[in-house]
């Protein structure tokens, strides 16, 4: 089935993704190859402290890296042109073939998000965010059966960002790029087959603004296509 899912579905697909740190899931065993889709609510530890609404999609190859792209709205704001967009990758680089399945994946996300200023204050045009992350992830799969089953992750980042205050002339006013350290835990369960859930949460830094560790947390839903009903990575069609 994997080998004939048609063109116009992958480029649909790859309309989405939110621009939080989420995992693929690792739903994807070994040999297996399709596409993840999905769309979720974050209340994020970002500049501002936004709640965001977004849908991501990605591809996974053979169970061994995932590539991605995604869209994320605040809750002030709706317009595309100032929606957060995303690029994310994840690599296996530790996942043993039987016995317990638990692995490793380092991980690397960008994403850029402008914000119009003129409405607030006329000397000022806009904001220009830019992130570029970089982490590792923990992951134990407890399967139920074929079609079902449960993961558990644990991560930890280090989110570079550059942050620039536009005026009307688009020249930079105000510069700052500063890091970030932060630690996420996520929860996904696997349903039919091919509906996921998942829910997770997060602890970083906010050094744009205050300086301290804050929490955030998302929610989200959808579907993958192309798993295979074996399990171990061992397919069946």
């Amino acid at each position: 089935m994997r080998r004939c899912i048609p063109v116009w579905l992958l480029l649909t697909l790859l309309f989405f993704i939110p621009n939080t740190a989420h995992s693929q899931t690792r739903f994807f065993e070994r040999g297996d190859s399709g596409f993840t889709g999905s769309w979720g609510y974050l209340s994020e530890v970002n500049y501002l402290g936004y709640h965001d609404t977004g849908a991501r999609a990605s591809y996974t190859h053979k169970g061994l890296f995932d590539v991605g792209i995604g869209i994320g709205y605040d809750e002030y704001d709706k317009d595309f042109k100032y929606a957060t967009k995303g690029l994310f990758t994840n690599v296996v680089l530790y996942r043993p073939r039987g016995g317990a399945d638990i692995g490793l994946e380092a991980k690397g996300r960008y994403s850029a998000k402008t914000t119009s200023l003129s409405f607030r204050d006329p000397r000022f045009e806009k904001t220009e965010n830019s992130t570029f992350q970089t982490g590792l992830r923990g992951f134990f799969h407890h399967p139920f059966g074929s079609k079902s089953g449960m993961i558990l992750g644990l991560g930890a980042y280090y989110r570079f960002n550059k942050h620039q205050v536009l005026d009307v002339y688009d020249e930079v006013s105000i510069g700052h790029d500063y890091g970030e350290f932060g630690f996420i835990s996520d929860l996904h369960f696997l349903v039919w087959g091919i509906v996921h859930l998942s829910t997770g949460v997060e602890y970083a830094q906010d050094n744009l603004y205050t300086d301290k560790w804050e929490f955030g947390a998302f929610l989200s839903f959808g579907i993958l296509i192309g798993r295979s009903s074996g399990q171990n990575g061992v397919n069946h069609d």
